[in-house]
């Protein structure tokens, strides 16, 4: 399989109705010449995970701009930097190696990817994405402002927005479990 394929089948695994409208894949051309590819990780395997840093060779290689040629150098476009900051892989290479960086990137994402696969590694996901998950929705429901007490006996809370319950008894109503993370 090419190395373009596997990145297309790393983003169709992604695609779930929601995360190709916030996320995604970008590739584009840089001016000395070369690549750059841009990985958004939020909502994927990745997201959170580390990766070491790669780089080598020398990233400001420049082109007569007086010939179509390039210069006679066997390391013309032999240089790479890729990392990872803010849930976003980013690959910059030389006009040569675009593949390389999209093996690197894919190759972090399968081994990641594997070891997130054992029992202990998804339980820990699985409490990540739920821990998450409560986090949004209790931050939807806002502060208690509401102008009547919470219909819970013995609460004097006031209701949350448009319910009938304060903010901790309505998310306890609708998640089944109480919240239990810091604020």
């Amino acid at each position: 399989m090419s190395t373009l394929s596997e990145l297309q089948d790393w983003y169709l695994a992604q695609c779930n109705g929601d995360w190709e409208h916030e996320f995604g894949v970008s590739i584009s051309t840089l001016d000395n010449p070369g690549w750059h590819l841009a990985v958004e990780l939020a909502d994927s395997w990745l997201e959170d995970q580390s990766f070491e840093a790669v780089e080598y060779g020398d990233g400001d290689i420049r082109i007569d701009s007086q010939s179509d040629e390039l210069p006679d150098t066997p390391d013309f476009g032999s240089w790479i930097k890729c990392y990872v900051k803010d849930n976003v892989f980013y690959g910059y290479c030389g006009a040569l190696k675009l593949e390389e960086v999209i093996r690197i990137f894919l190759e972090w994402a399968r081994v990641t990817e594997e070891a997130q696969q054992k029992p202990e590694a998804m339980a820990q996901r699985e409490k990540y994405l739920q821990e998450k998950a409560d986090r949004v929705y209790w931050n939807v429901l806002g502060d208690d402002v509401w102008q009547r007490e919470c219909c819970v006996e013995g609460c004097s809370n006031l209701c949350a927005r448009n319910v009938v319950r304060c903010r901790a008894h309505h998310f306890e109503f609708v998640r089944r479990r109480p919240y239990s993370y810091d604020g």
